[in-house]
C-alpha cells in the first residue's frame, strides 16, 4: 500500500512500527483501534494496553513534529508535512500529514496492506 494513501488505523499501526514498537506488540481490535501491549513486569501477564491513535490525537501526533524536525504548512483542504531528506507528504489533516511523514521516512513509499491481519 503506498504511504501517501495510508489511514488509520493502518496509519497508526505503521507509525508505531517507525517509531519503535514491535509489531508483536501491536493489537489491531476489532473496532479499528490499535492498541499497544506493556508486556513489562510479570512474564505472560500484560501490565497494562494504550490505545495508539497517532493520527487523531495530537498529544500523541503533536511531539512527532519537533522529534522528526518537521514543518507544517495548510492549504486549502489539506495539510502538507515537510521532513528533510524525505520531501512533502499531504493529508486531510496535520496529524495525518505528520505520520504519512513519519511512515515515509522510516519504510519508504510503501508498506504491507494488512500487517495485522
Amino acid at each position: 500500500m503506498r504511504t501517501a494513501d495510508l489511514l488509520p488505523p493502518l496509519l497508526d499501526y505503521w507509525c508505531a512500527r517507525a517509531e519503535g514498537v514491535p509489531a508483536a506488540d501491536l493489537e489491531l481490535r476489532a473496532n479499528g483501534t490499535l492498541c499497544v501491549r506493556n508486556l513489562r513486569g510479570t512474564p505472560g501477564k500484560i501490565v497494562a494496553v494504550q490505545v495508539l491513535d497517532y493520527s487523531t490525537n495530537w498529544a500523541l501526533a503533536g511531539p512527532l513534529v519537533e522529534k522528526h524536525g518537521m514543518g507544517l504548512i495548510p492549504n486549502r483542504q489539506e495539510w502538507t508535512s515537510m521532513r528533510d531528506g524525505v520531501g512533502a507528504t499531504a493529508g486531510p489533516t496535520a496529524p495525518i500529514a505528520i505520520c504519512r511523514a513519519v511512515v515515509r521516512a522510516a519504510f519508504g513509499d510503501e508498506v504491507e496492506d494488512l500487517p495485522c491481519a
